[in-house]
């Protein structure tokens, strides 16, 4: 089956988990990618932040879009790929993570960006 993410239907509401914060940003996504006619850029340049980590429903559409356009922008991309999906035909998922997605950016697994995560607290709190 197919599906689609239509703003106003139950199925596009962010998880309560992963809700804005108070000092966060609720961005919109109109397009493939989420840097298309949005804010994201500046929000994210405004913050000092460089390195983006990517995941999502839509391995060939919505974060390939989102990974070349951010690569463009100069960002550091990391693409966690057991976090990602496809509901079209797996063999573009896999040809993705494993051709294409390791030349602009680092692929890795949700334990190894929890691993990365963690570790930069670490040397952000010794500071």
């Amino acid at each position: 089956t197919k599906m689609h993410v239509i703003a106003g239907d139950k199925s596009s509401d962010v998880l309560a988990e992963l809700g804005p914060v108070p000092d966060g940003y609720y961005i919109v996504k109109y397009r493939w990618s989420a840097f298309f006619q949005t804010y994201l850029d500046l929000a994210l340049r405004a913050r000092g932040i460089h390195t983006i980590i990517i995941s999502g429903g839509s391995t060939d559409v919505g974060v390939t879009s989102t990974l070349y356009s951010g690569r463009d922008l100069d960002y550091n991309m990391i693409v966690v790929s057991d976090a990602c999906g496809t509901s079209h035909d797996q063999r573009a998922h896999d040809t993705l993570m494993e051709l294409v997605f390791p030349r602009m950016s680092r692929v890795r697994t949700t334990d190894q960006v929890i691993e990365m995560i963690q570790k930069a607290k670490k040397q952000t709190q010794s500071i």
